[in-house]
């Protein structure tokens, strides 16, 4: 999991500086990539949702496809996810 946060973090540049990774679900991860000390209850993160099937992870998805640090990392469940 953590190589696709990683990517991710490379793709949008160097202003990602924080990450958090919910994987308490079985079958969704939500990986948020912040910047520095960003609370995960604060607009400022970049969400990105992976579902698990029987054959692995599915394509990741932004949260409302957006690329912007402007989500609520705690909310991650609440947004619209848009193929990336």
């Amino acid at each position: 999991m953590n190589e696709i946060a990683e990517w991710y973090k490379k793709v949008i540049g160097e202003k990602a500086t924080d990450m958090v990774i919910d994987d308490r679900s079985a079958n969704t991860v939500y990986i948020g990539l912040g910047r520095t000390k960003t609370a995960t209850s604060a607009a400022g993160w970049i969400i990105i949702r992976t579902k698990k099937t029987s054959n692995g992870y599915t394509a990741n998805r932004l949260a409302d496809g957006s690329t912007r640090f402007d989500k609520i990392f705690d909310n991650a469940s609440d947004y619209s996810y848009v193929e990336s």
